[in-house]
């Protein structure tokens, strides 16, 4: 047996050719030899029809006519090709990976084994169906489509994972992975995909892509996509231009939220609210609850600086805004000690995505910074309640009123070190919830972005 490097395949017919040369036409038959040197980069389509080839004794009924006559051995490839057809492949398949292996072992060369002289020519094992065109590709690209539109995305992937089968090139084909694997039911709804990258960093992106025409589809797409940023940011200019007098910044604090639909834009698929504008920069926080989390997962006290939330909004989180992640603001925050009961605030921060704080969410959500400047006490009066608290209240994705973190600390003798939040009612809570509260609280990002 020859030692050999391992080599990868991108095709069926090329890696059996290989098993042969190495090792001889018996290892054919051994499927190990198979599994040893299929590499990541045969298609998984390929891989699953060259398994059924063995399961369903295709490969058998070949390996017991090795040593017929070149008759016997076509009726043996009729045969084998039934075999597949009635595992509900297509001719076109089956016809396909029969000869593959009947290529690999020379059967299209081998004289029949009859002595008499008269006999005439033989016929040749019938070659591959051609790449391009291949009857009945069409209606696999049908199918596989109409799987999409149903949302049956296993089924739609299978059936263009068996036009690859056919035709491992095919462009068409790989960019219906994509959208299946995108769980997109239409080509065209890819510009409606939140981010860019999510199409650009796809594994099937650049092999349908060798198609120029569906290059050219793409990137329209991801074009669409970022032009939703410019429009986004065109609003943003327009409304707060110092040079238009009719947009200028209100006086009052809070005034923008009096008319949220001059100030609501859209951005990798979320909706965020203006808040404030300061030298051409904005600050930007979600309309809805994006999220629920626990505001310090380890069940112990902490301040903002150290908190597992601020990690997370400023790791994983932050790196899922890729339309909007250059233009984000990295800005330095101050984390006061809580004002009615003199909880640690901590160190200042620099952040990229933070939670407002006591002060932020009693400025802009209409002003009710008097009463948080005025000391409370514990009990019934460890929040404020006022006629802001309609401005503060906030939904989830799905509708339902769910109360939301701030960053600031909470405190107060019958809460002890806490955090505190905005509560379903829309009234501050300045004494709160504990860190380590199992009902983990709603989460509303904000972050400061550049106009220009």
């Amino acid at each position: 047996m020859k030692s050999t490097n391992w080599k990868f395949f991108d095709n069926t017919k090329d890696l059996l050719a290989f098993i042969v040369s190495e090792y001889g036409s018996e290892a054919l038959f051994a499927r190990k030899y198979l599994s040893d040197h299929t590499s990541p980069m045969l298609p998984q389509g390929q891989k699953n029809l060259v398994k059924q080839a063995y399961d369903c004794g295709i490969v058998k009924i070949l390996q017991n006519n090795m040593d017929s006559d070149q008759k016997q051995k076509l009726d043996a490839v009729k045969k084998a090709t039934k075999k597949l057809i009635d595992l509900m492949y297509s001719h076109e398949i089956a016809e396909r990976v029969v000869w593959e292996f009947t290529n690999a072992l020379g059967w299209g060369n081998t004289a029949p084994q009859n002595d008499n002289p008269v006999q005439t020519q033989p016929q040749p094992i019938p070659a591959p169906p051609p790449t391009v065109p291949i009857p009945g590709l069409d209606s696999l690209m049908m199918r596989a489509w109409l799987f999409a539109e149903d949302g049956d995305w296993q089924e739609a992937t299978d059936y263009f994972n068996k036009i690859l089968d056919i035709d491992p090139k095919y462009a068409p084909a790989y960019l219906g992975l994509l959208c299946a694997d995108l769980k997109v039911a239409k080509e065209e709804e890819l510009a409606n995909i939140k981010n860019a990258v999510v199409i650009l960093g796809h594994k099937q992106y650049k092999r349908a892509t060798a198609d120029p025409e569906i290059k050219a589809r793409l990137d329209g797409y991801v074009q669409t996509i970022k032009d939703g940023l410019e429009k986004a940011l065109t609003v943003l200019r327009e409304r707060f231009d110092p040079k238009k007098s009719e947009l200028q910044k209100p006086k009052n604090e809070g005034e923008y939220y009096k008319n949220p639909d001059k100030i609501r834009v859209h951005l990798d698929g979320i909706d965020w609210l203006a808040l404030d504008e300061l030298n051409g920069k904005v600050l930007l926080i979600s309309e809805k609850v994006l999220e629920r989390k626990e505001y310090h997962v380890g069940g112990s006290a902490i301040t903002w600086e150290q908190c597992t939330l601020r990690k997370y909004l400023n790791g994983e989180f932050l790196d899922k805004l890729d339309t909007i992640n250059s233009i984000i603001i990295e800005i330095q925050n101050d984390n006061p000690d809580n004002p009615w009961y003199q909880t640690v605030g901590g160190n200042q921060t620099k952040d990229k995505i933070f939670l407002l704080s006591l002060n932020e969410v009693c400025r802009y959500f209409g002003d009710s910074s008097a009463k948080l400047n005025k000391m409370g006490s514990t009990g019934s009066d460890c929040y404020i309640e006022d006629q802001n608290n309609k401005n503060r209240i906030a939904e989830d994705e799905s509708g339902t009123v769910s109360w939301w973190w701030l960053r600031s600390p909470g405190g107060g003798i019958d809460f002890g070190s806490g955090t505190s939040c905005v509560d379903m009612d829309g009234c501050v809570r300045v004494a709160s919830y504990v860190y380590n509260d199992t009902r983990s609280g709603g989460v509303r990002p904000a972050f400061w972005i550049k106009l220009y």
